[in-house]
């Protein structure tokens, strides 16, 4: 499985490398999904980067049962917002990445009738990238009580959902 994964990631390489065409992650709306957020602007207003960059993200977003997915980008510069980051609150989403080295330690937790009791809301974010010199690659819901208030504290990264 690795193998045949392996040669259709490299096949798809080569043909884009060879047309001359780039790939670009842009939000995609499923037939018969409803139309992407607005909230996520396309286009950096962040300014370019002077300094060094020490956190730079891609969160990626499913949404609803047709799964529409929205993709964007942060990059910091300490608490600060640069380019190519397209999220709205980004300098927030910088301030709080460098206010809490543990941000992104949170593993989903399964629902139960008890605790975690289930919200029917079926969103999903994937962060995944470095920050301040870890790699980042983690996931959350907002399926039950347990996961939306982990959700909650990274709003200004992630989002409402």
């Amino acid at each position: 499985m690795k193998k045949l994964w392996a040669t259709c990631a490299l096949t798809a390489a080569l043909v884009t490398a060879v047309s001359g065409c780039t790939v670009v992650d842009e939000t995609v709306n499923v037939q018969g999904a409803p139309p992407a957020s607005s909230a996520a602007p396309q286009d950096s207003n962040y300014p370019t980067v002077t300094g060094e960059v020490d956190t730079n993200l891609v969160i990626t977003e499913l949404m609803g049962n047709n799964k529409t997915v929205t993709t964007r980008q942060l990059a910091c510069s300490g608490d600060t917002a640069v380019a190519p980051s397209n999220i709205p609150d980004a300098d927030e989403a910088c301030a709080l990445i460098a206010g809490s080295a543990k941000l992104f330690d949170s593993e989903l937790v399964p629902t139960d009738n008890d605790a975690c009791t289930d919200t029917g809301n079926d969103i999903i974010a994937d962060v995944f990238g470095e920050s301040r010199g870890e790699h980042v690659r983690v996931s959350f819901q907002r399926n039950n009580l347990c996961n939306a208030r982990a959700w909650d504290k990274l709003i200004p990264i992630i989002g409402r959902g």
